[in-house]
C-alpha cells in the first residue's frame, strides 16, 4: 500500500468512526456529557484492524509503580500520606514498518471497581484508544482525563474484555450488585487522597453512601481524619490495599 493509498484507507476509517450514531450504536458510543460523545476502543480498533487488517500491529511497554507513603505538612503538622501504585503503559501503533502514533495512560489501582483487580489490562486499553485517538480514529471528541471522568459505565468498563465478570456473593442478583457498589465504594473512599477526592466520591453516589450505615460512618471517618491532617491507622491501611 503506497502513501497515497495509506492515506485514503486512513480517511475513511477516520469517517466511518466520525460517523457513528450514538442512537443505532448505544453500547459503542458513550455520552460524556450533553452533546460530547466518546467511540469505545473496542469499536475504533475493530474499525481499524477491518481497513488496515494483519499488516498493523501494536506495541506495548509498561512501568510499574509500586505503593509507597510520603510525608507532607498539613498546617504545620507533618502528615503521612498513601499511595497505592499504579500503571503505566505505552502503546505505540504501526503498519508495516512505519510508526503511526503512540497512546500513553495510567491507570491507578483500586481507583475503580476494574483497577481492583485488571490495570494493567485498563491501562493498555486506554493507552490503545489515545494512540487511535492521535491517528485521527475518535468519534466526536478526543476524551482527556477530566472527561472521562464524565462517562457513564453503568459501574464497568465498557473498553476490557472481562468486564462482565462479577464477584459472587450470594444467589441473589438484586444482593450481589448491592454488595458490589458497597466493596467498590468503601475501597474509594479509603483511597481517597484528599478532601476534593472525598467529596466528588460523595458527590457522584450520595444516594448509596446515604442509605448505608457502614459506608456513611466510614465516610465521616475519613472526613475527619483528613480534616485533622492525621495519618491513616494501619486497620485503615490494611483495607485499603487488601
Amino acid at each position: 500500500m503506497d502513501i497515497k493509498m495509506l492515506n485514503d484507507t486512513l480517511r475513511a476509517a477516520i469517517a466511518e468512526v466520525k460517523g457513528l450514531d450514538p442512537e443505532k450504536n448505544k453500547d459503542d458510543v458513550i455520552e460524556m456529557r450533553p452533546g460530547k460523545f466518546y467511540a469505545t476502543v473496542k469499536i475504533r480498533n475493530d474499525i481499524f484492524r477491518r481497513y488496515f487488517g494483519m499488516d498493523a500491529g501494536y506495541t506495548s511497554t509498561y512501568e510499574l509503580v509500586q505503593p509507597y507513603s510520603y510525608k507532607v505538612l498539613r498546617g504545620g503538622k507533618e502528615t503521612t500520606m498513601y499511595f497505592p501504585g499504579s500503571v503505566i503503559c505505552k502503546t505505540e501503533v504501526f503498519y508495516k514498518n512505519k510508526f503511526l502514533a503512540t497512546g500513553i495512560a495510567e491507570e491507578v489501582r483500586g481507583s475503580n471497581k476494574v483497577n481492583m483487580t485488571s490495570a494493567v489490562e485498563n491501562a493498555q486499553t486506554s493507552s490503545l484508544g489515545r494512540a487511535l485517538a492521535c491517528i485521527g480514529l475518535t468519534s466526536h471528541e478526543f476524551a482527556s482525563a477530566d472527561e472521562m471522568q464524565g462517562v457513564k459505565r453503568k459501574g464497568e468498563n465498557n473498553d476490557i474484555a472481562n468486564d462482565d465478570k462479577q464477584p459472587e456473593f450470594g444467589a441473589d442478583s438484586k444482593t450481589n450488585k448491592s454488595l458490589n457498589v458497597n466493596i467498590d465504594l468503601r475501597q474509594l473512599i479509603l483511597g481517597a487522597k484528599h478532601l476534593g477526592d472525598l467529596n466528588k466520591i460523595l458527590t457522584s453516589h450520595s444516594d448509596v453512601i446515604e442509605k448505608d450505615k457502614e459506608l456513611k460512618e466510614l465516610f465521616a471517618k475519613e472526613k475527619k481524619r483528613m480534616e485533622d491532617g492525621l495519618p491513616k491507622t494501619t486497620d485503615d491501611e490494611e483495607a485499603w490495599y487488601g
